[in-house]
């Protein structure tokens, strides 16, 4: 193994790492904004009771939506982290069994092209959710459950 395809090598695995860290990451930050959407409808539901005010049970359904909107964005790019990850996965695969080679000449060392090219865009929000029914289902949940409290509050 010549040294440049010993860099290589090296240089993958230190990357393939990074982006399992950053997988880990950014499961933790949609941990926390589920929690964060738990807290905040549930502090507004009982703000809503305590003052009688049922508009506020209106209020939080928008605030929830908000919550589901920053987990799709995080889905979105951690999506991407996955495929680059599974991509540097498969050129350390054929680097362990033929070497490296022709394979590996357009890899380029680091995530920040990737984050660069990572757009959020509305049409592929249907397969995000396609392939996640539990983000749709625990929002839809709350959002629901929020709304379904004010009416019943109302009659």
């Amino acid at each position: 193994m010549t040294a440049n395809e010993s860099e290589t090598s090296r240089l993958l695995e230190v990357e393939y790492l990074r982006l399992q860290a950053s997988i880990d990451k950014f499961d933790e930050q949609r941990f926390k904004i589920k929690g964060w959407s738990i807290t905040v409808a549930g502090a507004l539901a009982a703000l809503a009771i305590n003052t009688k005010q049922v508009s506020l049970f209106f209020v939080a359904a928008p605030v929830v939506l908000f919550f589901a909107f920053m987990e799709l964005i995080y889905t979105n790019v951690q999506r991407s982290v996955i495929y680059r990850s599974n991509e540097v996965e498969r050129l350390i695969d054929i680097a362990r069994r033929e070497g490296v080679g022709a394979a590996h000449d357009s890899y380029t060392f680091g995530m920040g092209k990737m984050f660069k090219e990572n757009k959020f865009r509305w049409r592929e929000v249907p397969g995000l959710l396609r392939r996640r029914p539990h983000l749709t289902l625990f929002y839809l949940g709350m959002m629901l459950a929020l709304l379904g409290a004010g009416l019943l509050w109302i009659t």
